[in-house]
């Protein structure tokens, strides 16, 4: 079975995420990719999408240029499990198959597919990649071609990996130890310059203009990411110091899980990276909301200044345990993790 998995569209804001429009940039991301579809021996048969409606436009931009049919499908919206589509998938008569979806839905079937893990795969808006398999299960698909909204074809020679174009990486790369969570509150070097790395809002990694594809290559430089008290992201090692570039957050959380009950409950989250994360002392919550639409900004402190931005279903989740305290004697909205109580209302 040949299996497309795309991500939709660049999308604007909305205060209800299930009806985000994409934006013109993000029409056009679209059209290149179908375009490229087109010119490929992949055309897919059938589409599925998500029925959130920028998965819809995505889907449709695709069905009118490839003049292929659609169907919506509830079980690929961002945070479903992709166990659920494994089981459609494979009562699945189509081939190719084009599924349009969210992040993370869309990393994580990919890993799941390729590498038998929920690690999750790197996504552009509207990135698409095709994967071939002889039957649907966890570790059974080969990656064979990644179709990029920014490249006149599908060219996986533009993805950032250790031993092409990312040899500028390398010694950087190689000083950060093998095991174990580097030692940044040691490391104090003087600034080497601006590197041309940008982590979008998606938190997508980029380095001189081309995603990072390689999964183990972003978690490595997670590690070594440091906001300073200037408001700049730095990449650090014993010797070197990098400015980087980042949009919003450089890494999201989603997954949100529940141990134990009341107050003594444990809430984790689960990092784009695959880092587990227990809200708590070490991993505070905070809410703050942004400035030019006032929606909620969830975030969870990771280390060193850095903080992960919780996706929406797992800001919902949130909301679904909240319970109300006596704070300063006023009543606030909030969610016990490790035995702390964190509000739930924007702050800034």
């Amino acid at each position: 079975m040949k299996l497309l998995i795309m991500r939709h569209g660049e999308a604007g804001r909305h205060s209800q995420d299930d009806q985000r429009e994409l934006t013109n940039a993000g029409r056009q991301q679209v059209a290149r990719v179908a375009a490229q579809l087109a010119e490929s021996d992949s055309r897919p048969e059938l589409i599925w999408c998500s029925p959130l409606v920028r998965a819809r436009q995505t889907a449709a931009i695709v069905a009118e240029i490839l003049n292929c049919p659609v169907e919506e499908k509830l079980f690929i919206t961002p945070d479903d499990d992709p166990a659920h589509c494994l089981g459609a998938l494979l009562a699945n008569t189509a081939s190719p198959l084009l599924l349009v979806s969210h992040m993370p839905l869309v990393g994580v079937l990919t890993s799941l597919l390729t590498e038998g893990d929920r690690r999750g795969a790197a996504f552009m808006t509207a990135q698409a990649v095709l994967l071939d398999m002889a039957t649907v299960g966890p570790g059974c698909a080969d990656l064979k071609t990644c179709f990029s909204p920014d490249l006149h074809r599908s060219d996986p020679s533009r993805e950032v990996s250790m031993s092409q174009q990312s040899i500028d990486l390398e010694p950087l790369a190689k000083s950060v130890p093998a095991k174990g969570l580097p030692p940044l509150q040691d490391w104090h070097p003087p600034l080497s310059g601006d590197m041309e790395m940008r982590i979008d809002r998606s938190c997508q990694w980029w380095f001189k203009g081309n995603l990072i594809g390689r999964e183990a290559l972003v978690k490595l430089f997670s590690s070594i990411l440091r906001l300073e008290d200037d408001g700049e992201y730095y990449l650090i090692s014993p010797v070197e110091k990098w400015r980087i570039q980042v949009d919003d957050t450089p890494l999201l959380a989603h997954s949100l899980t529940v141990s134990g009950q009341g107050e003594q409950q444990t809430l984790t989250l689960t990092t784009n990276v695959g880092e587990i994360l227990s809200i708590g002392a070490d991993h505070p919550l905070k809410i703050e909301t942004y400035r030019e639409t006032g929606e909620p900004r969830p975030l969870i402190k990771v280390r060193h200044g850095v903080h992960a931005r919780l996706v929406t279903a797992a800001y919902y989740e949130l909301a679904d345990l909240a319970v109300e305290r006596i704070v300063d004697g006023e009543t606030a909205v909030g969610v016990f993790s490790e035995g702390n109580f964190f509000k739930l209302t924007g702050n800034g």
